[in-house]
């Protein structure tokens, strides 16, 4: 009988006890007094990956009508038998095995006489290629010899795969969002929340990019043969598919192989199954997703007068210097606008619609994809962070504030590095830090200002009807910055190499590089308050007199 990933359990959660088990996705409301919290797997790709699994099949699949319908299950999450029952109609496009139809997989290639046969390891975005073994390039295997996976990871690792596939060779088609997108989800403390604070009503779901009244062949594009873009093929745009197909796009043409017989282990998960996949069929130039699509889980950005793109995953991008971007959105000084992902959107829209308190804390939000170099996975990119719900007619105030606060510190972050460089550097010999010692300088910065930064933000939220902070406050966020730039310059000059025979020279560039520092961090730096709304102090001024009189002519 075949695996069907609506009826039978099949992926890896955490309850609130610590108990783990696997469920359908059915049973995701399942024993209240015991919750399920979240998706749990060895594989943090994995793990986003089903997640997001989730979403796109409610979001297909049980759309709310409208913001009440939305509203209702937010506020009582249906039982699993009424998730089952409304799942059922689409039961048979979730097949994972079997003769028929596939869940994302092609219905055709396995009789064409040009398809290769691949390791299984090839559903993997970090598989390196047949060196995997040698170099260990591919993130997250623990295991030497050939990869065998169970169905259930399998179906994990086909679904990243076809969700967020990179660019690969010659006619290996990227995702509808292109390779490496970055997806962004609004995290709720149970797993029905997590899920259903990223679900968009019906008619805003239908308004994407598309046509509805396409059949559901054009929804679940694994249901009739694939729209090929090779010499005789054509692309795909978004007038040929129903707008629900961009939650399950199918760039891909793969075809699981499964074997039986005695159980072995799980090359991810490391459960025993008697059925696992250890080769794929698969035949280059899929689905070529082409023009604009607008995917619910991924922000985008746009210059003027040209289409929008998906923003990528990349090692800066989940920094808080980002975080307007990916929660209320932001232009920026060249005219690129960055909106937050449609679900993020709706999300603190429809909250602030029935919260009370400003500033209260709206859970977080979870940034994570691959950052890619073409076909190569350079880094596995996964960022938390908190969203603060804010009343629409505060919200351009706060995120002028917020605004303020990233860019003081990108200028302190820059002088900071500044300062580094100038130590470490050399004219004469040429010596000076290359550009990953620049990147550990600015990451060091972000990871250890991020509490201060967010403990701002909560401030911010909290008293955005009232207006500006007192100046007291501004004053002090920015003086935290500035301190934690000190102890960074002490960490990386602490053990860099001395020039020379006695490392004077070093010593003297490194106490210039610190007076310069320390300059730039001075209460009275003009830019930084400018910046903050402090009012600047004038240079000139005279003290106070000692004796309390006025001065002459005062």
């Amino acid at each position: 009988m075949p695996l069907n990933l609506l009826t039978n359990p099949w992926i890896p959660v955490r309850r609130a006890s610590g108990r783990r088990e696997s469920i359908s996705p059915c049973q995701i409301t399942s024993n209240p007094d015991d919750p399920v919290l979240a998706v749990s797997h060895d594989r943090p790709d994995l793990a986003a990956g089903l997640t997001e699994f989730l979403v796109s099949l409610y979001q297909v699949c049980l759309p709310p009508r409208a913001e009440r319908a939305w509203d209702a299950w937010r506020d009582t999450p249906p039982t699993p038998q009424a998730l089952a029952q409304a799942l059922a109609p689409y039961a048979d496009a979730f097949n994972l095995d079997g003769d028929g139809p596939r869940f994302l997989q092609d219905l055709t290639v396995a009789d064409d006489p040009k398809v290769k046969e691949k390791p299984v390891d090839a559903l993997f975005i970090d598989y390196p290629g047949e060196d995997a073994d040698e170099s260990g390039a591919d993130f997250f295997r623990r295991i030497t010899g050939p990869m065998r996976l169970c169905p259930a990871c399998a179906a994990a690792a086909l679904f990243a795969l076809q969700a967020w596939s990179p660019a690969g060779g010659q006619g290996n088609r990227t995702s509808l969002r292109g390779g490496g997108p970055l997806s962004t989800i609004v995290l709720g403390p149970i797993l029905w929340d997590t899920v259903w604070r990223n679900i968009l009503p019906g008619p805003l779901l239908d308004s994407l990019p598309g046509d509805p009244g396409k059949p559901r062949e054009a929804v679940f594009p694994w249901l009739a043969p694939t729209r090929t873009s090779g010499k005789d093929g054509r692309d795909t745009t978004a007038s040929d598919l129903h707008p629900r197909q961009t939650l399950f796009g199918m760039p891909r043409r793969i075809r699981l192989v499964f074997e039986t017989g005695p159980a072995i282990s799980c090359s991810a998960c490391g459960v025993q199954n008697a059925t696992w996949v250890e080769r794929i069929l698969a035949k280059n130039y899929g689905v070529n997703y082409t023009g604009v699509f607008d995917h619910p889980l991924t922000p985008y950005r746009q210059e003027s007068g040209k289409e929008a793109y998906t923003v990528k995953a990349s090692p800066g991008v989940a920094r808080y210097r980002n975080w307007i971007g990916l929660t209320f959105g932001a232009t920026s000084e060249k005219g690129f606008v960055q909106r937050p992902a449609l679900a993020v959107r709706h999300f603190l829209n429809a909250r602030a619609s029935y919260e009370i308190e400003e500033g209260q804390d709206a859970d977080r939000i979870w940034a994570f994809g691959f950052d890619m170099d073409k076909a190569k996975a350079k880094a596995w990119i996964e960022s938390t962070a908190p969203v603060f719900i804010v009343p629409d007619e505060h919200r351009q105030a706060y995120a002028d504030r917020v605004r303020q606060a990233t860019d003081a510190a990108g200028l302190i972050c820059a002088n900071l590095n500044q300062a580094v460089r100038k130590a470490l550097s050399d004219p004469g010999r040429k010596i000076k830090p290359d550009a990953s010692f620049t990147a550990a300088v600015e990451n060091a910065f972000y990871r250890s200002t991020e509490p201060l930064f967010y403990d701002w933000l909560h401030e911010l939220a909290a008293t955005v009807s009232l207006g500006l902070p007192p100046s007291q406050r501004r004053e002090r966020f920015l003086r935290s910055l500035c301190r934690v730039t000190y102890d960074l310059f002490d960490r990386y000059l602490k053990n860099a190499p001395l020039d020379g025979d006695t490392g004077r020279d070093i010593l003297a560039r490194k106490a210039k590089a610190y007076r310069e520092l320390t300059k730039f961090n001075a209460a009275g730096n003009a830019t930084l308050r400018q910046i903050m709304d402090l009012p600047v102090l004038e240079k000139d001024a005279k003290p106070p007199s000692k004796t309390g009189r006025k001065a002459k002519g005062g």
